[in-house]
């Protein structure tokens, strides 16, 4: 057998197996998010502005309202996220978050919210454009 032949069917082998091992470990973290999905009756606090940061949130359906110094900064729904700031600069929480329905969300810890930067450009530009609008609005709710 021609050596690199040899060479690409061990380096295909090699791949296939990486490839393998990658959506095993992405089955184990969807299981472990499962698991990890935290539920919130409606107006139940979900944590509170100046609070500690551990997390960012993404809602799996309901919604949760975001609330600087009492006034509401708006509401987020299914699919959407908050409390992105803190994984970004590790400050105190710079609102109140609410739920407004029922509602299942699920944490993103710091590690993963890297990883996904790091794999997804998308995504970081999409937290990029959310923080900008929310910032925009609580300069407008300030004036």
């Amino acid at each position: 057998m021609d050596a690199r032949l040899v060479r690409f069917l061990w380096f295909s082998d090699q791949y296939a197996c990486d490839i393998g091992r990658e959506l095993l470990r992405i089955q184990r973290e969807i299981e472990l998010a499962e698991i990890l999905t935290r539920s919130f009756s409606a107006g139940e606090v979900i944590y509170s502005e100046g609070g500690t940061p551990n997390a960012m949130y993404v809602i799996q359906s309901g919604e949760v309202e975001l609330k600087v110094s009492g006034k509401s900064l708006g509401v987020v729904g299914p699919d959407g996220f908050f409390g992105e700031m803190a994984l970004v600069d590790q400050s105190p929480r710079g609102a109140t978050t609410v739920a407004k329905t029922d509602c299942p969300i699920m944490p993103i810890s710091e590690k993963h919210f890297l990883f996904m930067v790091e794999e997804t450009p998308f995504f970081a530009l999409t937290v990029m454009r959310t923080m900008i609008a929310r910032l925009r609005q609580l300069y407008v709710l300030k004036q």
